[in-house]
């Protein structure tokens, strides 16, 4: 009964050491794919019109603040027609050939409204496909509303409240495989008289066509 006894504290001994080692070639495998698990999401935006596309990284917390040299928060202390950015638009019904100024504006127009309403509508197009933590909204709202004034899938106007609508064409892809894994179609209402966007918005169907009548 000794022998039996000491036999199988024996075997469990080998039990705890083989564990042990295993555990330690284990360690290394595991932390590389806890290290999978966190890398940053790609997104490419890509704009089918112009061929121009931006690479969007999540989890870097880094914000290429692509709207002029001034954080998100810099119209919060600004004059209301200071303006951020200028974009060249395209001719559309009701509006020639131009630029076109975002300005900080104010709750109902301008960087401010376009930041407190819609920010978090840019971010829930690509939310579908991956997280978003770090991306910058407006990285991504700079990118539509350039194509979307630029070269343009719809156009139409207001012609009693002065306004032309501008849509685009966005494709999201996945990085670094180039896979369409959706599409949406920002739509961009720029006053006449003043040549301002009055806000821009990331809806998933344009709404220029026939909104106007």
């Amino acid at each position: 009964m000794k022998q039996h006894g000491g036999n199988q504290k024996t075997a469990f001994a080998i039990m705890i050491a083989a564990a042990a080692v295993a555990a330690c070639l284990a360690g290394p495998a595991a932390e590389a794919q806890a290290a999978d698990d966190t890398t940053a999401t790609q997104f490419e935006l890509y704009a089918p019109q112009t061929g121009e596309s931006r690479i969007l990284s999540s989890g870097s917390g880094i914000s290429t603040q692509s709207i002029g040299p001034y954080g998100n928060t810099y119209c919060d202390t600004a004059a209301s027609d200071f303006q951020l950015k200028s974009y060249s638009a395209t001719a559309a019904p009701g509006y020639t050939v131009g630029s076109v100024s975002l300005q900080c504006g104010n709750s109902a127009n301008g960087f401010i409204h376009i930041r407190d309403r819609h920010a978090a509508e840019w971010l829930g197009q690509y939310a579908k496909y991956g997280p978003t933590t770090g991306l910058d909204w407006s990285d991504v709202a700079d990118f539509d509303m350039k194509t979307a004034l630029s070269a343009p899938l719809a156009t139409s106007e207001d012609a009693v409240a002065q306004k032309t609508c501008y849509a685009g064409l966005i494709q999201i892809k996945e990085v670094p495989s180039g896979d369409v894994l959706g599409h949406y179609e920002p739509t961009v209402y720029v006053s006449q008289n003043n040549k301002k966007i009055v806000t821009a918005i990331p809806t998933s169907r344009e709404r220029c066509s026939g909104i106007f009548g």
